[in-house]
């Protein structure tokens, strides 16, 4: 089962082999040319074949580690003859939501209006009216002679007719793209595989993106009845967010439609907003919130692995494997402070 938990491309996929368990993590292990490695590591167009363990026999090999599954991974190896090189390009369109959409079922500015009028005219009451913004500020602020009449109706009209598109705002449809560069060859004892590949996704939040460069070289030598095997592997991933915390994607599914987000002159339009439940009142715009907060993310990594064989029969084999792996993450989140406050 693999699925996507978020909108966010660089999240990747939530892989379960034998379903969800009660316990903490539910991940099945990698295993990547016989070392435990993260699949992040992994060039899509370097892999040969994939091997998915889900009985009992796999965690009879691998251990306890193997509760969950195993994914066993082989990457692409030399072919004899003279030198190979290919290029593969692919490339994904991600679509973002609109309003026409069926799983959209939000008010139009006219519907919004017409559904505060209705509330305000049979006298019911709700929330802070020092937070109110929209029809029921317009409201408000004639009732209590801020304005005349005309003026009160050239707000009602305007806010009927707005239609803000919250998801053209903070979204977009996103076109994403991976190239790969590898080489082959070699000889019936010396064969070499290398490659290097990049990958860039944005995604569908505006300002999401990530890319990732690979890569990986692969060497194998035979010697009548032994082979040696060299692989070194390498990728760094820059990712840049806006946290979680500022709930772009809810904001888009559930803002009001009148309500703008520019004043008239074209600058960002603020409305007073209680923080949580306290008393502190700020200026909120969803824009300048994101604007004003990112989460950066970078990772590298670098896997070297060797392996000996000597074949001892035709069908007994005897191996020695040994592999290193390095690798860091840093994980920088700037919080949005509101720059106003009333």
């Amino acid at each position: 089962s693999v699925t996507s938990t978020s909108g966010d491309p660089n999240e990747g996929m939530t892989i379960n082999v034998r379903g969800i368990s009660s316990l903490s993590s539910n991940d099945p292990l990698y295993v990547i040319d016989g070392s435990f490695g993260d699949l992040s590591m992994v060039d899509p167009s370097d892999i040969a074949s994939i091997e998915v363990l889900k009985d009992a026999a796999a965690t009879s090999i691998y251990g306890a580690r193997a509760a969950n599954g195993v994914i066993v991974i082989t990457t692409k190896e030399g072919k004899v003859g003279p030198p190979s090189v290919r290029y593969s390009f692919g490339g994904t369109l991600s679509r973002r939501s609109r309003y026409s959409d069926r799983s959209v079922n939000v008010m139009n500015s006219a519907e919004r209006v017409a559904y505060s009028r209705e509330l305000l005219e049979k006298k019911y009451e709700y929330g802070d009216k020092n937070t109110w913004i929209g029809y029921e500020a317009a409201y408000e602020n004639y009732r209590n002679g801020v304005i005349d009449y005309n003026e009160f109706c050239r707000q009602v009209d305007y806010y009927e007719t707005l239609n803000m598109d919250w998801f053209d705002a903070i979204m977009r449809d996103a076109f994403s793209h991976t190239h790969t560069l590898s080489v082959s060859g070699g000889s019936r004892n010396a064969k070499y595989y290398a490659s290097v590949g990049y990958n860039r996704q944005n995604g569908i939040l505006q300002k999401e993106k990530g890319d990732r460069y690979t890569a990986n070289a692969n060497i194998t030598l035979k010697f009548d009845r032994f082979d040696l095997q060299f692989k070194l592997s390498g990728n760094t991933q820059k990712q840049d967010h806006t946290p979680s915390d500022v709930g772009l994607t809810d904001y888009a599914y559930n803002a009001s439609r009148a309500v703008p987000l520019y004043n008239e002159d074209g600058s960002l339009y603020y409305y007073p907003k209680k923080q949580n439940s306290s008393d502190i009142q700020s200026w909120f715009n969803i824009l300048n919130e994101r604007d004003n907060s990112y989460e950066k993310i970078k990772k590298n990594s670098v896997s070297f692995s060797t392996a000996i064989n000597h074949n001892i029969l035709t069908a007994l084999k005897l191996g020695a494997p040994f592999s290193y792996t390095v690798s860091n993450t840093y994980d920088h989140v700037y919080p949005f402070e509101p720059p106003y406050s009333a």
